[in-house]
């Protein structure tokens, strides 16, 4: 099986995380330099979702249909990190919104189109969403 080839589009994410399973996050994990054990908040979503200080990381499945991800304010939850994931094999994007006024990127939107492709995405605490 050839690998997929994406077609030239701004608008979708370049980034692929290839070092994660599925589910990886759905257990503790402890930190080797700290001794801290952090359990890492997973959320499944299959319609059009506004994220909360308690999301981080977000399976999207789109099999339904298009799902919009809506982002809070970024001075909401200054320096708030999302790691949003399409989890299913459709059509159909994920589409990544930030508030009325606010970008992600210098952005309006971004899209994730392709299964299990994902983004990072940071608050600036003040106006602007940034990808990591």
């Amino acid at each position: 099986m050839s690998p997929e080839v994406r077609p030239e589009n701004p608008l979708l994410p370049i980034r692929q995380y290839h070092d994660l399973e599925r589910r990886s996050f759905l257990t503790e994990h402890s930190s080797s330099t700290t001794g801290t054990i952090k359990q890492v908040v997973v959320a499944d979503v299959s319609s059009n979702t506004t994220l909360t200080d308690s999301h981080e990381l977000v399976l999207v499945n789109c099999s339904g249909g298009q799902v919009e991800i809506t982002l809070p304010l970024a001075a909401t939850y200054p320096f708030k990190q999302y790691r949003i994931k399409k989890i299913d094999s459709s059509n159909n994007p994920v589409k990544v919104k930030p508030q009325t006024g606010e970008y992600i990127d210098d952005e309006d939107e971004w899209l994730i189109t392709f299964q299990m492709d994902c983004m990072d995405i940071v608050s600036d605490s003040v106006d602007e969403w940034f990808m990591t």
